[in-house]
């Protein structure tokens, strides 16, 4: 059932809101209605759907609990991928992926794995993004803008954000709201625009 309606999600470029009037807030996904539970394995099914042939705009969630890990590793994505307000109980693997765009606005992870990515238009993780483990995007190659503005990374025994050895074509934008609890490293990084 899920596989269904995110391929004509994609095909449609309108986006699959459960939160409808509901709470938004991942922080209270334990709350939220068990229709908002999307499978992970279902999103990646989606994506890699042979002849998908996607709108422009992608594939857009807002409001999902997404339950397994997000194994999207050396994928090559035929869209944008946006995921809001929603909430990942593992972390996001993406090691290797090749897609347009990212965005996780607002959305709350374990982790993400962006290590050797190419995302060619941009990333944004914004607007409440919270992660509570690594972001590390090592060797990723971003073009436009990396955007952490109102971010919170948190991994206090470890690195919070770790963009060894990536290029970033734009700029990198952080701002008053962006917090980071643990090390933040950018060894070797090349980062085209303004940090």
């Amino acid at each position: 059932m899920w596989v269904a309606r995110l391929v004509a999600a994609a095909r449609s470029g309108t986006q699959l809101d459960l939160a409808g009037e509901g709470s938004a807030n991942p922080a209270e996904a334990d709350d939220w209605d068990s229709g908002r539970t999307i499978p992970a394995a279902a999103v990646r099914a989606a994506l890699l759907t042979k002849g998908l042939d996607p709108d422009p705009r992608g594939l857009r969630i807002r409001g999902a609990n997404i339950i397994g890990s997000l194994d999207l590793e050396h994928a090559t994505l035929p869209c944008t991928l946006t995921i809001t307000d929603s909430r990942f109980n593992e972390p996001v693997l993406m090691e290797g992926l090749a897609c347009r765009q990212l965005v996780l606005t607002g959305s709350h992870t374990p982790g993400l794995d962006l290590d050797g990515a190419t995302i060619t238009v941009g990333m944004f993780l914004t607007g409440g993004f919270t992660a509570t483990g690594e972001v590390r995007a090592l060797g990723a190659n971003i073009g436009g803008q990396l955007n952490l503005r109102g971010a919170t990374l948190t991994n206090p025994d470890g690195y919070a954000l770790n963009l060894d050895q990536a290029t970033i074509t734009g700029h990198v934008f952080l701002d008053e709201e962006s917090t980071a609890t643990g090390e933040v490293r950018a060894l070797g990084a090349n980062i085209g625009g303004q940090l």
